[in-house]
């Protein structure tokens, strides 16, 4: 059945979808309706036009805001996930904790947390039952999307059954997005967890479709009639996927038990041989490396940490070098940049980055990205993709090398007979660091690893070093064919889950942002931030964003744009800025400002937010 968005479909007598961001669900009784999920242009005017006065209760899904934004415009009980309580009740905590900002290792409950509180009457749970208005409501636990969500079967008085079953899929072998899966597989953090929600996710298809229903009703996407059969190509699809990832990835050299069921896969690829560094290669401290010169002089690779500079410090008194002249940094994460700001502080040295990277190393406010350091670097040298320069000996060549993220840098090194290639956290032995998908790992020919991968055939380095690994590696022919072919097949297996044109619109979970993320306004003051869209599509396609304000706050928004689509070594984002005024005698604090967005015909809800820090 194709659903009208903005308009009441009526599924069963007494029982209607809402479509808007998400799907809604509505119980109607008389003049009383009870909503499953609640879509913020869902209002009691609209509902009015169903001869409904009055919402008697709102039960939700999960805590996701495009499922519970509209729980605003309505003064009526609710309902929620036991397991995610805290995400309503304290929305407005989460927002102002530091440690949802900074150093990111976590990517749960995740940005499209509520923005302010949500009061709660009650929690919901596996096997909780309950009549309302003539239905029979079961809860089911189906978590994957989120932690603690739940499915709702509704079981009518003439014996129909519809399964309201949030995000857990979106249509037969499909999947709204696959970011959303991100989760620690038993690893210390979220971090090293792309697809690691899967499983979770497979447990809860399968929970669904022991459920006899006449149809399935997910939060993104059309009615599913035969939902069995709809869940088992997905669930084939997933594993697939997993499978696929778990054959190329560095965590079978950091984590090996992680995929150790895998482990005899004929899809995995062998590691690469090791080798010792070269002498004028020395490791000073945690992910920090120098090059040293035969004059005696230092060049360094990252500064993550004070170790670093205690050590040098060290060195120098020793008479181990003579100069440090410069630092290379590969990319932005805390644990390679840390002490930038004390080295430029104490050590007045060039600082070289890539132009993708330097102003997320000089303004790191303006940014919501994994593993981001507040402390501000200067960036002396902002290097453009191909450039090279000599130093004493060597040649060294700056890269765009966007592996484990989008905003990363390689460095080829030329000397002493041998090329080295700094590569940054982006390849280990055993494949490809790319398990975060907040570090916008993009798919596609010259796109991504794929350019990682065209670029080790261009220079074929000797040797290849990540700083985190005791040894330099290898790769051969063999090795970077295997890779490329499961990077193509990747794409295809994304590209069917997914429902969108391209699969980095369900992969980057940064194709729709807000730039800066944080801002500066005084009470009484304006300030402009920016939605920043990156088009993966083959076509323009129109975005119209409209700010979500706190009480009194006045915007001005845009008309809608058109974003051209991606093409390798151009700017890739649209820029929709929206002018924002606080009324005066606003105290002062940090206030989450969210976006309503518009994909070309599809409404996606608040799916963006910035943050306006009022002084």
């Amino acid at each position: 059945m194709p659903l009208t968005r903005f308009q009441f479909n009526e599924l069963l007598p007494d029982l209607f979808l809402y479509r808007g961001a998400v799907n809604c669900g509505i119980l109607k009784h008389g003049e009383q309706t009870l909503l499953i999920d609640c879509d913020d242009t869902l209002t009691p005017t609209r509902l009015a036009e169903l001869g409904i006065v009055a919402v008697e209760r709102i039960c939700c899904t999960q805590h996701r805001r495009p499922n519970t934004a509209g729980i605003y415009n309505f003064e009526a009980p609710v309902f929620v996930p036991q397991a995610e309580r805290a995400q309503f009740e304290n929305a407005s905590a989460y927002w102002q904790d530091w440690r949802n900002r900074w150093h990111l290792y976590h990517f749960r409950p995740g940005p499209l947390a509520p923005l302010h509180d949500i009061p709660v009457r009650g929690t919901l749970q596996e096997r909780d039952a309950f009549a309302w208005g003539g239905f029979t409501i079961q809860v089911l636990d189906t978590p994957g999307m989120s932690d603690g969500a739940i499915s709702f079967v509704v079981e009518t008085a003439d014996g129909k059954t519809v399964i309201f079953s949030g995000d857990a899929l979106y249509g037969p072998g499909q999947l709204w997005d696959v970011h959303s899966l991100q989760k620690s597989m038993g690893t210390w953090s979220d971090y090293h967890g792309f697809l690691g929600a899967a499983k979770t996710l497979l447990k809860s298809l399968a929970r669904l479709a022991r459920i006899p229903a006449d149809f399935l009703v997910p939060s993104h996407g059309e009615l599913i009639p035969e939902h069995t059969a709809a869940i088992r190509l997905t669930s084939e699809r997933l594993e697939k996927l997993y499978r696929n990832y778990a054959a190329i990835s560095a965590i079978n050299h950091y984590f090996p038990e992680i995929f150790q069921e895998l482990a005899n896969d004929p899809w995995r690829m062998p590691p690469a041989e090791v080798h010792a560094f070269p002498d004028f290669i020395l490791p000073v401290a945690a992910t920090t490396f120098a090059i040293r010169s035969d004059s005696g002089a230092l060049f360094l690779v990252d500064c993550g940490y004070g170790s670093a500079l205690d050590i040098l410090a060290s060195w120098k008194e020793q008479g181990r070098f003579t100069e440090l002249e410069g630092c290379w940094v590969s990319h932005y994460h805390d644990d390679h940049v840390d002490a930038l700001h004390q080295l430029a502080a104490s050590l007045p040295v060039p600082i070289y980055a890539d132009e993708h990277l330097a102003e997320i190393l000089a303004h790191p406010g303006r940014f919501d990205l994994p593993c981001l350091s507040p402390a501000a670097a200067p960036v002396t040298h902002v290097t453009r993709h191909g450039e090279s320069w000599r130093w004493h000996e060597f040649e060294l060549t700056a890269l765009h090398f966007p592996g484990q993220t989008l905003y990363h840098g390689g460095l080829l090194l030329r000397g002493h007979g041998l090329t080295v290639l700094f590569g940054g956290d982006s390849f280990a032995p055993s494949g490809l660091d790319d398990y975060t998908a907040g570090n916008r790992n993009f798919l596609g020919g010259g796109l991504g690893y794929r350019h990682c991968l065209d670029l080790l055939r261009q220079h074929r380095p000797d040797l290849v070093l990540n700083q985190h690994q005791e040894q330099a590696f290898h790769f051969t022919d063999e090795q970077l064919d295997t890779m490329e072919k499961m990077l193509v097949e990747r794409e295809a297996l994304v590209g069917e889950l997914l429902p969108w044109e391209n699969p980095n619109f369900g992969t980057d979970a940064g194709w729709l942002r807000v730039y800066p993320y944080e801002v500066e306004a005084a009470s009484g003051g304006a300030c402009t931030l920016e939605v920043r869209a990156t088009n993966h599509g083959s076509r323009p396609t129109g975005l119209h964003v409209q700010a979500v304000l706190p009480p009194g706050w006045t915007a001005f928004n845009q008309p809608a744009l058109d974003c051209p689509p991606v093409r390798p070594g151009e700017e890739w984002l649209v820029k929709a800025p929206v002018w924002i005024a606080n009324p005066p005698g606003t105290p002062s604090g940090c206030y989450p400002v969210a976006f309503r967005i518009t994909w070309g015909e599809r409404y996606l809800g608040q799916v963006c937010q910035g943050q306006v820090k009022v002084w």
